[in-house]
């Protein structure tokens, strides 16, 4: 089950990924700390709760943003160098294919085409 999940999920393209959303995540984290000390230097006066839930939405809007930004990051298109390795397991048969990233416009495109193909 790990090598199944290791091939086909931890590929060149999710490891890129994963990265550039790791490396924007720092200075999009150094933006949102600014933001959470704003806040609590600017209320003061307001009660611990308040101050509490803005806190806690400076927080989800950097989840959101992190999780924003790795969509971004795996729907861009393929350069010319890259090349995606499929794999489909089918029956205890193995069918690896493959494609040239100028071929299709995005991982998720090179996946799901190749995907529709049956092996027999």
């Amino acid at each position: 089950m790990l090598l199944y999940f290791m091939e086909n999920f931890l590929n060149g393209r999710i490891t890129h990924t994963l990265l550039w959303t790791l490396i924007h995540s720092l200075w999009q984290g150094i933006i949102t700390a600014l933001i959470a000390a704003l806040l609590i230097t600017t209320t003061k006066k307001l009660t611990s709760i308040v101050r509490y839930r803005l806190l806690g939405c400076v927080l989800i809007g950097f989840l959101i943003i992190s999780i924003t930004t790795f969509c971004y990051e795996i729907n861009l298109p393929l350069n010319d160098n890259t090349t995606v390795q499929l794999t489909i397991h089918n029956s205890g048969y193995y069918a690896t294919h493959t494609l040239a990233g100028n071929q299709f416009n995005s991982i998720s495109e090179a996946f799901y085409t190749y995907n529709s193909i049956k092996i027999i």
